[in-house]
C-alpha cells in the first residue's frame, strides 16, 4: 500500500525533495559564517608565497616577492573598502606580527607584489575570513581593554 501511494505521487514528492535541495543551497549562500576572532593585542600571521601569475603563469625564476599587510575594521568596513596598511614599507618575509594599537574587531589581508614592477601589478588582497585564501578556517583579531580589577576587597 505504501509503494502505491508513493508510485502515485511520486512527482509531488520529487518537486518537494527539489525545492528543499534548492532553499538549502540558496540559504548556505546568504548567510556567511563569521570568522572565529582571535583575542590577543598582537598575533603572527603566516602565509604561502605565491607560484603563479594571476592568468596560471609561473612566476620567473628570479623573481622576488615583496608583501603588504592590511586590517579592515570588521564592525565599520565590513566591505574592506578602506583598508589599513600595517607594513610602512613592504616586506619580504611570509609573516608578520600585528600589533593591535585601538580597540575594534579586524580582519587582516595580505598582498603580493614582485620587486622592481610598477605599483598595477600588486595582487588582490587575500582576506583571513575568505575561505579561498585561508588555511585552517577564516578568522579575525580582536583587541580590547578591560576595565581595571575592584580594589579594596573587605568583609563588611
Amino acid at each position: 500500500m505504501f509503494f502505491n501511494i508513493l508510485l502515485k505521487n511520486w512527482t509531488k514528492l520529487f518537486v518537494i525533495v527539489l525545492v528543499l535541495f534548492a532553499w538549502g543551497f540558496l540559504f548556505s549562500k546568504i548567510v556567511k559564517a563569521q570568522p572565529v576572532f582571535r583575542t590577543a593585542n598582537q598575533a603572527t600571521i603566516a602565509w604561502d608565497a605565491p607560484t603563479t601569475m594571476e592568468d596560471g603563469n609561473a612566476l620567473g625564476a628570479g623573481d622576488v616577492l615583496e608583501y603588504n599587510v592590511h586590517l579592515a575594521n570588521f564592525v565599520t568596513d565590513p566591505n574592506k573598502t578602506n583598508p589599513t596598511l600595517v607594513t610602512p614599507t613592504p616586506i619580504t618575509a611570509t609573516t608578520h606580527t600585528i600589533t593591535l594599537g585601538v580597540e575594534g574587531k579586524f580582519i587582516v589581508g595580505v598582498s603580493a607584489h614582485i620587486v622592481g614592477t610598477t605599483d598595477e601589478k600588486w595582487s588582490a588582497i587575500a582576506w583571513s575570513d575568505d575561505a579561498n585564501a585561508v588555511s585552517g578556517g577564516e578568522f579575525g583579531l580582536q583587541y580590547f581593554i578591560r576595565v581595571s580589577f575592584p580594589t579594596g576587597l573587605r568583609q563588611p
